[in-house]
C-alpha cells in the first residue's frame, strides 16, 4: 500500500486499482469462456445437421 516514494496511498485508490486489475482478469477469462461456448454450440449444430435424429430431420 506504499508508493515507491514510501508514502502511504489512500485506501480508496488502492481498492480502485485492485478492482481495475480484477476486471481486466475477468474480461480475459470471460472471452475464453465465450469462445468455448461458441465452439460447443457450433459443434452441436454441425452434429445435428450431420446425424439427423428424427423422422422429420431425415426427410430434409
Amino acid at each position: 500500500m506504499k508508493e515507491e516514494t514510501g508514502t502511504l496511498r489512500r485506501l480508496d485508490l488502492v481498492v480502485g486499482d485492485l478492482m481495475k486489475e480484477l476486471a481486466a482478469i475477468c474480461h480475459i477469462y470471460d472471452m475464453d469462456i465465450m469462445q468455448a461456448g461458441h465452439n460447443t454450440l457450433d459443434k452441436l449444430i454441425y452434429e445435428e445437421r450431420s446425424f439427423p435424429t428424427t423422422e422429420l430431420d431425415r426427410s430434409i
